[in-house]
């Protein structure tokens, strides 16, 4: 289920009280992975585990598009700060897809399955994360236009130290300080 509050409910309720959400939908038949809501905070995407990414009116609850994410569930999704563009996770690729067309811009194609995804503050970078305790740096303009699957050269970085291809090496979300100077990442060893 996809369930959104309104936080001024939430803080008028004085707490202890169950608070009823703005609106619940079944997005997904079989379950939600991931949500983000876009820049103006009017969109909410969805990724599931069917493979779909759902675009949200919030103010509605209205399904406003759906996105073919692959052929694998969709862990992660992120809206680039400065443009319409939703990042899309779907195994070892990353679809660039904007949001009001709901054309592609783009496919990167990862070494191994990926996990999570964020953009920088200043949506120049695109970080993903995988199974194997590695971390992704991409420059998303690498695959804008293409048309087809990009193979660009990201840096990589290994500070997790897992059990790769089990729950424990697998990075499970990277993020950014709002100022771009930090880059945090959470994972499965410990």
């Amino acid at each position: 289920m996809l369930r959104v509050w309104k936080f001024e409910d939430i803080i008028e309720s004085d707490g202890g009280v169950e608070v009823d959400p703005f609106w619940t939908l079944e997005a997904h038949k079989k379950g939600v992975n991931s949500v983000t809501f876009n820049k103006d905070g009017d969109l909410l995407a969805s990724g599931g585990v069917d493979a779909i990414v759902r675009l949200w009116d919030v103010n509605t609850g209205e399904e406003s598009g759906t996105l073919i994410g692959g052929t694998f569930s969709v862990p992660g999704i992120a809206f680039d700060p400065e443009t319409p563009l939703l990042a899309i996770v779907n195994g070892d690729f990353i679809r660039l897809r904007d949001s009001l067309t709901q054309q592609i811009w783009g496919t990167i194609r990862a070494q191994s399955p990926q996990y999570s995804i964020t953009y920088s503050p200043d949506g120049s970078l695109l970080v993903s994360s995988d199974i194997a305790n590695r971390i992704y740096i991409w420059d998303p303009e690498a695959a804008f236009r293409t048309g087809v699957e990009t193979y660009p050269v990201p840096v990589i970085l290994e500070g997790h130290k897992g059990l790769a291809d089990t729950y424990r090496g697998l990075v499970w979300q990277v993020e950014f300080h709002p100022d771009g100077k930090f880059l945090a990442s959470a994972g499965g060893d410990g």
